[in-house]
């Protein structure tokens, strides 16, 4: 429980959990499932980001998108089955 307390007050993919620096990015968790990195393909270059978010969010929702790129929404616009997961 204490991991999802912390994320949202996460920093650069890295939580604290009982004092210790827990990292939760995508290179870790590949790590740590033995799983392959995502090649970046032909769908990764064509995403519709903005569909993406109404699927996830609605129309309420809006990106964050930081200098390099990095997109973010706030999860209080999750609609219902996504919030659940």
């Amino acid at each position: 429980m204490e991991f999802y307390a912390t994320v949202p007050k996460s920093k650069k993919g890295k939580t604290r959990i009982v004092g210790v620096a827990v990292a939760f990015d995508a290179a870790t968790i590949n790590t740590f499932y033995a799983l392959e990195k995502v090649k970046k393909d032909e769908y990764l270059q064509n995403v519709d980001y903005d569909e993406v978010l109404k699927k996830l969010a609605g129309s309420n929702a809006s990106w964050k998108i930081t200098r390099s790129q990095k997109r973010s929404f706030e999860s209080k616009h999750l609609l219902g089955l996504p919030r659940m997961w």
